[in-house]
C-alpha cells in the first residue's frame, strides 16, 4: 500500500510544478466518462500523473482556487442524486482540468455503507477497476497518437 505521507508530499510537488493548469487532483476515480479527454501524461517521482477533461469521485480530492470557485455555483438545493452530486455537476463542466495518477493513488472502504446510495462500498471494486482499465487505454492511445505526431514533425523538418 501506498504511504500517505510520501503520496501526499509528491502530488503536492507535482501539482505546485504545474500551478494554474489544473483544476482538482482526483485520487480516485470511480466512474470514467467514455467521453473523457487526455490532456497529458507527465512522469515525476515514480508516478504517472494524467490530465484528464472530466471526473466522478469525491475520495482524496485536492482543489485550486478555481475548483472552488466553480463549487460555489452548484446548487445542493437540487437533490437530483442522478444528476446534481458535487462530482457529477464537476463533471458536466467545460474546460475542467483534473490530474489523477495511473495507477490510482488511493483506494475506498469496501466494509463500510455508501452514505449516498444505500449500498455496500464493495460494489465500486468492479467500477474502479473498470475506470482505471478504461483510463489505461486511454493513456496508452494518447502517448501512441503523441509519438506519431512527433515522427511526422520530425519527418516534415528533415526535407
Amino acid at each position: 500500500m501506498v504511504e500517505y505521507p510520501r503520496l501526499l508530499k509528491d502530488v503536492k510537488q507535482y501539482l505546485n510544478q504545474k500551478e494554474g493548469f489544473w483544476d482538482i487532483f482526483a485520487g480516485v476515480i470511480a466512474v470514467l466518462h467514455p467521453d473523457t479527454k487526455i490532456h497529458s501524461v507527465d512522469y515525476f517521482e515514480g508516478r504517472t500523473f494524467v490530465t484528464i477533461d472530466k471526473m466522478t469521485s469525491m475520495v482524496f480530492n485536492i482543489y485550486s482556487q478555481n475548483a472552488l470557485r466553480l463549487l460555489n455555483s452548484w446548487n445542493p438545493e437540487n437533490e437530483d442524486a442522478e444528476t446534481n452530486t458535487i462530482d457529477r455537476f464537476l463533471e458536466s463542466r467545460q474546460n475542467l482540468r483534473v490530474v489523477t495518477t495511473l495507477p490510482y493513488s488511493v483506494g475506498h472502504r469496501e466494509e463500510v455503507e455508501s452514505t449516498l446510495w444505500g449500498f455496500n462500498n464493495s460494489r465500486y471494486c468492479s467500477l474502479i477497476a473498470e475506470s482505471e482499465a478504461s483510463l489505461r487505454h486511454k493513456v496508452e492511445d494518447f502517448l501512441q497518437q503523441t509519438e506519431n505526431k512527433e515522427k511526422n514533425k520530425c519527418l516534415s523538418t528533415t526535407y
